[in-house]
């Protein structure tokens, strides 16, 4: 299994039990420059029906890939993310977690590696359905 058939995978059951398939999910990415530095940041947005090709569409060239967890009533204007308004209903609680590192250095507030999270994370009363590396750090759905 390629890593776009995980993430289609992954998208098709997170949003499987949405029932608006019309409300909107964004896709965010960077792409790096050849230097390794942080590129320009893209948005591009499909309706959860369209998921195989917002995955098709993304894995093209990109990296750092970021989906929108809280699909939206309708596509944002161009250069706008949509705000708490704009949002069509919860599938679930999401969190992004970053640890120190080379991504986020000299930050002391952040964690030190996985372990300081996995302390973090089991502090709260529900735990998380799904973990996944981020390369920066972690995100819990």
């Amino acid at each position: 299994m390629t890593d776009r058939d995980v993430s289609l995978a992954f998208l098709e059951t997170y949003f499987a039990a949405y029932p608006n398939k019309q409300a909107w999910t964004g896709i965010t990415w960077n792409t790096p420059k050849p230097s390794g530095e942080e590129g320009k940041w893209h948005s591009e947005w499909h309706q959860l029906g369209e998921l195989y090709q917002m995955i098709e569409f993304t894995y093209n060239e990109k990296a750092n890939i970021y989906f929108r967890p809280a699909p939206l009533r309708e596509k944002p204007p161009r250069g706008k993310r949509g705000g708490q308004a704009d949002v069509d209903g919860l599938i679930g609680v999401s969190a992004d977690v970053d640890v120190e590192g080379p991504s986020h250095r000299n930050n002391d507030r952040l964690p030190k590696n996985l372990d300081d999270v996995k302390t973090i994370m089991k502090s709260f009363a529900h735990h998380p359905s799904l973990s996944l590396p981020t390369g920066g750090g972690y995100q819990f759905h």
